[in-house]
């Protein structure tokens, strides 16, 4: 999960238009039992603004995907949330995996359902929800990872949460995020063994990955922002002596 800027007030035009409004009554007045169209919530300038703003990852485990699907963050199922089934500020993408995990679960410290608020920063206030909204907490600020296994390590109670209820440890991600760290320890044993001319070219190689990686496009970078925290405390030490000193260097070097 990475921390997202999206303009709740500049919503795509659909979810504003007459006809999403008229939909949107007849879900609220049926106290949910008509659903939400897909073709809505799903409509071309929706996704389009959404790829902006998310670079097509998931937004809650940031793997890239070009056929995401859309979560509804506050569930819009009848017992839940369906007046929010067209809300802007109710819309991620999201991969399937995160999606079948999180399905309609949505803990909160007290909920209302007499009270029909649209607007998520109020909702918030009021419901102190548990999972992690991207567009409003800073995942910085609750989680943590373990660069050598790919395991996201909660920092807060809600962090904890949000890891069960999205599934955010599977298999499958911690396989990736490790197979993605790998190559650098796999560089770094190339660097142990190298001939001095060669060390210079493999130190720009390591540079330019995390550099690249670290950047709010790429994929996993918040585990990649963790690597670079780290890299002193924890990846230098894997460097034979005499080769940590200029791996220090040039690596600060290039992301300062």
């Amino acid at each position: 999960m990475r921390k997202v800027e999206k303009n709740y007030i500049k919503a795509p035009k659909i979810l504003k238009s007459e006809r999403s409004e008229n939909h949107l009554n007849k879900i609220i007045e049926s106290n949910g039992n008509v659903k939400a169209k897909t073709d809505i919530y799903r409509d071309k300038d929706v996704l389009s603004e959404l790829d902006k703003i998310y670079f097509k990852k998931c937004g809650y485990c940031e793997k890239i995907t070009n056929n995401y699907e859309i979560e509804h963050y506050r569930p819009k199922d009848k017992d839940f949330y369906p007046y929010l089934s067209y809300e802007w500020s109710n819309l991620f993408p999201v991969c399937h995996s995160c999606n079948k995990a999180k399905s309609n679960k949505f803990p909160v410290k007290e909920r209302n359902f007499d009270i029909n608020i649209r607007d998520i920063n109020q909702l918030n206030k009021i419901e102190e929800p548990v999972v992690l909204n991207p567009e409003i907490d800073d995942p910085e600020k609750h989680f943590d990872f373990n660069i050598f296994t790919g395991e996201i390590i909660a920092k807060t109670k809600r962090a904890t949460e949000t890891i069960k209820i999205c599934d955010l440890n599977s298999d499958d991600l911690i396989y990736f995020r490790k197979k993605a760290v790998d190559k650098i320890f796999e560089i770094i044993d190339l660097i142990n063994v190298a001939s001095d001319e060669i060390q210079e070219i493999v130190y720009k190689k390591i540079t330019k990955i995390v550099i690249n990686n670290k950047d709010v496009k790429s994929e996993f970078s918040m585990l990649w922002n963790s690597f670079c925290l780290k890299f002193e405390d924890d990846v230098l030490p894997l460097f034979l002596k005499e080769k940590k000193e200029l791996m220090l260097k040039f690596f600060k070097k290039k992301l300062s």
